[in-house]
């Protein structure tokens, strides 16, 4: 596990992904990543994947500098949780 990039993926995540979407599984998953700060859960699950294979074909070690300050940032801020959940990925 490294600091930045996709957060780790259970198993019945990677059974349902898409052959696009296991692009995310090319690195190594991170603590937190372009998703995270991005809107975490209030992101639906397919926009969580979105910002992961964007942040792959983005990554550099400038990308992984911004996503460490703004973590910091939005916990340090208390603003960690300020996008609660407002959808059910997992249904009813």
């Amino acid at each position: 596990m490294s600091l930045v990039g996709p957060r780790p993926t259970v198993k019945d995540d990677v059974d349902r992904m898409s052959k696009e979407q296991k692009r995310r599984l090319i690195v190594r998953p991170g603590i937190t990543g372009l998703a995270q700060i991005s809107g975490n859960t209030s992101l639906s699950w397919e926009e969580r994947i979105r910002f992961d294979l964007d942040y792959i074909d983005r990554r550099s070690i400038w990308l992984d500098v911004v996503i460490l300050l703004k973590t910091m940032f939005l916990v340090v801020a208390g603003r960690a949780d300020t996008h609660p959940p407002t959808n059910n990925e997992w249904g009813e």
